[in-house]
């Protein structure tokens, strides 16, 4: 009885995975901007499309610009295709392809929904961009300088939570700025010193320790000259004459 009864289970069991095994895995359609804008669903320039999926199932493929072809069937991998966006209307698109895979099927790959722009409403989005972010760099700067210049130079080993940083151009110690601009390898701010702008990261204690030294040698070399008074002169005076031969 038991040995029917699996039979039964196993017959019931592998029709169903036979059905999750030819289903075939779905595609659909990626656009990658190689050159000129993109933002907000919105692209301008020379572009290039793919397929995501089983690409080791595919033969060919077609894609479609609001269903008609944008070229002829492509027969080996990756299956990319380039195209310029000014070579088309501006507007909503949505771009689409047909798979055939290596078994004869046909499929349809989910599409891509763009909105193509033209050159100069391109220009016009990358202006709306860039002028707020350069508003607030100049203003960034700006508040900077104020600051540093209120705060005045730095005395040695008082540089505050943010730490210290070295400037690169006369070697001198400051601290490192809250309001300074976050670059890519570390913050532009002005130099207390010197007056000049640099992009500086955050300083060991050894590198600041260097650059004290230089400070102080600095304070040192520029101390203001006193002038002696008559008592000071004629101590002086006297000393030097203990070591004089009568």
């Amino acid at each position: 009885m038991k040995k029917y009864l699996i039979i039964i289970l196993l017959c019931l069991l592998l029709p169903i995975g036979a059905v999750y095994a030819q289903t075939p895995e779905p595609y659909k359609v990626s656009l990658t901007r190689l050159f000129g804008y993109g933002g907000f669903g919105q692209v301008q320039g020379n572009m290039e499309l793919s397929i995501k999926g089983d690409l080791e199932a595919v033969s060919a493929v077609q894609y479609l610009m609001d269903g008609a072809p944008m070229g002829s069937l492509l027969a080996e991998e990756p299956y990319k295709l380039r195209f310029i966006t000014d070579d088309y209307p501006s507007g909503a698109r949505e771009i689409g392809a047909v798979i055939t895979l290596k078994d004869g099927t046909v499929v349809n790959a989910q599409p891509y929904k763009v909105a193509f722009l033209s050159s100069a409403e391109a220009g016009n989005a990358t202006k709306k961009i860039l002028i707020p972010i350069g508003i607030v760099v100049i203003g960034s700067l700006l508040v900077s300088a104020f600051l540093q210049l209120k705060t005045g130079k730095v005395t040695p080993g008082s540089y505050g939570p943010m730490g210290g940083v070295v400037c690169p151009k006369c070697g001198k110690p400051a601290p490192r700025s809250i309001f300074g601009l976050n670059l890519v390898t570390g913050k532009l701010q002005r130099c207390p010193h010197c007056g000049k702008w640099s992009i500086v990261r955050r300083a060991s204690a050894d590198e600041l320790a260097r650059a004290e030294a230089v400070l102080l040698g600095d304070a040192i070399v520029n101390e203001p000259y006193k002038q002696k008074t008559d008592g000071e002169s004629k101590t002086e005076a006297l000393e030097d004459t203990r070591y004089t031969d009568l």
